[in-house]
């Protein structure tokens, strides 16, 4: 029950929440203010989940909502356009969309078993272009991120970058590995990721590996990689909770899609150690394996409209 009926001192009371219906609070009389949190400005608030984007943007354009969150960057674009919306662009979250490979779909697509495989398809991909994709005319300024941890972030460490944007690099190592002719492979991700991998896909595609897409609701994706039907993950993740490295080591090491008794060690080696200087050091030895065994590779940073 604690669950679903959450409990605090904040400057809002929730009075209704439902996974379904969403959640429905109101300003608490009992809040007390500080200098850095002020009370809150309406009465009442009501967060509801919407997952068709027409539906959503629906609700915006006929006033029955006040705010909606990530409409696709396409309709963003031509609402602020009409002059009737106002559109705010975050900063930079700690979160990120990347590209993973499963261990498990090895078995469907042996190709992807090979690094220089998995390599040459980081290279094959331009992740500036998938910015601008991504944030249309919002993507001033924007820059691909560098590693699975932001060295911001406490006990952050890496020495080794994504590859850069190299098509002919990625069709040199695909002749190495004896797949000059390329293969079929499936990129699995979110609805709200599509476009992306659409282009990622069309990416892939020029250097001879013949790549479709195929989204899924975000709930089957741990079950569909756990059947071994993710052949290549294109997933955005919102960073963890924690402005700390443990977070992204937790969701590429913990989360036990890359089936690597080595990276399970030295992720294991990071986790008592508490001084920041000597931790980013072990969480480097953690993030340069996984790029140099190419298990995973982030793409663009989380942006929210």
């Amino acid at each position: 029950d604690f669950a679903i009926r959450p409990v605090g001192s904040g400057p809002l009371r929730v009075t209704q929440f439902d996974k379904n219906s969403g959640i429905v609070a109101e300003k608490f009389k009992g809040f007390v203010p500080s200098p850095t949190k002020s009370p809150a400005g309406f009465g009442n608030l009501i967060a509801q989940p919407i997952q068709d984007f027409g539906t959503l943007t629906a609700a915006l354009l006929t006033g029955t909502a006040d705010v909606v969150r990530d409409l696709p960057i396409d309709q963003v674009v031509s609402m602020t356009e009409s002059g009737k919306f106002d559109v705010s662009i975050a900063p930079p979250y700690v979160g990120y969309s990347f590209l993973g490979f499963p261990s498990s779909a090895v078995a469907n697509v042996p190709a992807l078993g090979d690094v220089r495989v998995r390599t040459a398809i980081m290279k094959a991909i331009d992740r500036q272009a998938i910015v601008k994709i991504k944030m249309a005319k919002f993507a001033s300024g924007v820059t691909p991120s560098e590693a699975l941890c932001s060295k911001e972030q406490l006990g952050c460490g890496y020495t080794k970058q994504v590859p850069g944007y190299d098509p002919a690099g990625a069709k040199k190592l695909l002749e190495e590995a004896g797949y000059a002719n390329g293969f079929d492979v499936t990129i699995s991700t979110f609805p709200t990721n599509a476009t992306e991998a659409t282009a990622m896909a069309g990416m892939l595609r020029t250097v001879g590996i013949r790549a479709s897409v195929q989204p899924h609701p975000p709930a089957q994706r741990v079950q569909l990689i756990s059947q071994g039907k993710v052949e290549i993950g294109y997933y955005g993740w919102d960073g963890s909770s924690s402005f700390e490295s443990s977070g992204p080591i937790g969701r590429h090491v913990d989360s036990k899609e890359y089936a690597d008794p080595a990276l399970a060690q030295l992720a294991d080696a990071t986790r008592l150690i508490m001084d920041d200087g000597e931790r980013r050091k072990a969480t480097a030895k953690v993030f340069d394996y996984i790029m140099d065994q190419a298990y995973a590779f982030v793409i663009v940073p989380s942006r929210a409209t």
